[in-house]
């Protein structure tokens, strides 16, 4: 499965680097094209595991090449864009906002022994100030959709406190990147929510999207895993 999906991305790269070690393999195709080479990896790995996890739904070579030319596209894309997405040293601590801003934190959390995912969103003043938060869970699920789910829930609580000029801070980077892309890494399934995102977006305010270290995050991060043991469906 693996060398037929290689071969058909780029059967040149088998072809060229066989006679090679699988060190100088590496570097070879690493220089030839990164992107696709790491994007074809992180998916024949992701296509193995879905096997392993979920024998029913087996995944043919078509849509694993599918994915591996998309992922290596957006991989180049972000590259490229990667001063006004990604910046050079992410905050690794949290920071109030300037001026009259608000800043908005989100993470998700999947709890096995309750098989729920835990939500949380806190909105904070540029003093600090804790102004609003909602917590929930969901049907046990991906965490990436969790996390569509709490920025959805975190824009709409924000937007009916009034608040028209916000960033908001996640420390998920796929999650960041679908959403400016509107595209999900994993399924369809996500795209609703992903919509959901975008109209809010559109409304007339300000909203920045921005990727912090887990260690920023701590509030979320700590308030999620609450909300996942407690089993509540939302509150604020």
């Amino acid at each position: 499965m693996a060398r037929d999906i290689w071969s058909s991305i780029d059967d040149s790269l088998l072809k060229s680097c066989q006679h090679l070690d699988v060190e100088s393999r590496f570097k070879y195709c690493i220089r030839k094209d990164e992107y696709v080479f790491c994007s074809t990896l992180w998916w024949i790995w992701r296509d193995r595991n879905n096997l392993i996890f979920n024998p029913l739904d087996k995944w043919t070579p078509a849509k694993v090449r599918s994915l591996c030319i998309a992922s290596s596209k957006e991989l180049k894309s972000v590259q490229q864009l990667q001063p006004a997405i990604l910046p050079t040293s992410l905050i690794s601590d949290w920071n109030p906002p300037h001026d009259s801003r608000f800043k908005v934190n989100y993470d998700a959390s999947v709890n096995e022994n309750s098989q729920l995912a835990g939500f949380r969103c806190v909105i904070r003043d540029s003093l600090g100030k804790w102004i609003k938060s909602c917590n929930g869970t969901l049907p046990f699920g991906s965490v990436l959709r969790c996390e569509f789910f709490a920025i959805w829930r975190g824009l709409i609580l924000i937007w009916k406190c009034g608040i028209r000029d916000l960033i908001c801070e996640t420390d998920c980077l796929h999650g960041l990147l679908a959403i400016r892309t509107l595209e999900p890494f994993d399924t369809a399934v996500d795209k609703d929510l992903l919509l959901k995102i975008h109209e809010v977006t559109q409304w007339s305010w300000k909203v920045e999207f921005s990727l912090i270290q887990r260690t920023a995050n701590n509030a979320a991060d700590y308030l999620t895993k609450q909300a996942s043991a407690s089993m509540r469906k939302y509150t604020e």
